[in-house]
């Protein structure tokens, strides 16, 4: 139902984005990460209403793509590279991170605490037990533990996993970050409106 819902609802946006101020002419790319997968589609014009020619969006789009990667980067906790795994690897330790993906995580133990966890950002261990198979009710009940969102401090510049068993699995959340990073990368690069998606999230700019 939810995919359905955002299919309709971008070609509800594609539409009203054609039809903009009588002109039909925009820009798609796609961005294609090591675990995303992002539509664009822009306007050709800037903000001042100039048009702006094909050179000038494959270097935007070369930009979105250098930040789908490093978004990638953060979250893919089966890289070792990627700060989800470190955190998830090495007990009791402090990672610096940026302030949007620090702000990101924070609404996450805020929406696990509104929710008495209907959603958490820690289900990381609980999900990893499907991974071969279905696991003992035993183990998924030592493994829930370890999910209460007090277990993860995070304020504007770092993040600190507090217990050992404990691990993040940000899915949820991935998808609407990448799409607002790219938003805000978009309206700083001068492209006057436009729709993101990545995955299940679509967002519009401009």
């Amino acid at each position: 139902m939810k995919k359905t819902a955002c299919c309709v609802l971008a070609i509800i946006l594609m539409l009203c984005l054609s039809a903009c101020g009588g002109k039909s002419e925009y820009t798609d790319r796609v961005i294609k990460g090591a675990d995303s997968y992002v539509t664009l589609r822009m306007s050709s014009a800037s903000l001042s209403g100039d048009r702006l020619d094909d050179s000038y969006f494959d270097s935007v789009g070369e930009g979105c793509g250098r930040l789908v990667s490093k978004c990638d980067k953060l979250f893919m906790k089966d890289d070792e590279g990627s700060l989800v795994y470190t955190l998830n690897n090495k007990v009791d330790m402090i990672m610096e991170a940026d302030e949007s993906f620090s702000s990101a995580l924070s609404t996450a133990v805020n929406m696990a605490t509104a929710t008495g966890g209907a959603y958490t950002p820690t289900l990381g261990a609980v999900k990893d037990l499907w991974a071969d198979g279905e696991p003992s009710a035993e183990d998924v009940a030592t493994a829930l533990q370890h999910t209460s969102p007090s277990i993860l401090e995070v304020t504007p510049d770092k993040i600190h996993i507090t217990e050992e068993g404990c691990k993040l699995d940000l899915d949820g959340i991935k998808e609407g970050f990448v799409a607002q990073r790219l938003m805000e990368y978009l309206t700083a690069a001068d492209v006057s409106y436009g729709i993101v998606s990545a995955g299940d999230s679509i967002g519009v700019f401009g």
